[in-house]
């Protein structure tokens, strides 16, 4: 069985993807302040890399772990599920299959508790 990296399309796809969910969260009245000072660019490389160690593909992610990244950032668990249903909107407007887009989402979820301070 493939793993979620390939059925997404691989490396130029999951690009392209983190490039669109970022274009979202920078815009999104609720959610930019988080991005306020971040680097856009380093920000999707990173998230490239995250995602596709993440999802079985051949990218290694050597950045700080999740909780020490997001530590002080005070992100809800609404924020966490904003993000989320941005996620899946940029997964829809790729066309990503609704399983696979399904399965990617999944596999993130459980990540919430590194990420998530306050409700």
């Amino acid at each position: 069985m493939s793993s979620i990296y390939d059925r997404l399309g691989g490396h130029d796809t999951l690009h392209r993807l983190v490039t669109d969910h970022y274009r979202r969260l920078f815009t999104d009245p609720l959610l930019a302040d988080y991005f306020s000072a971040a680097n856009p660019n380093r920000l999707v490389e990173a998230q490239v890399r995250f995602l596709g160690q993440a999802l079985g593909g051949p990218e290694v992610y050597a950045g700080e772990p999740l909780r020490a990244a997001h530590a002080g950032l005070s992100i809800t668990r609404a924020d966490f599920e904003r993000v989320a249903a941005h996620l899946a909107d940029a997964l829809h407007a790729a066309g990503i299959p609704a399983a696979t887009a399904g399965e990617v989402l999944d596999a993130l979820a459980p990540l919430s508790g590194e990420i998530v301070e306050g409700d």
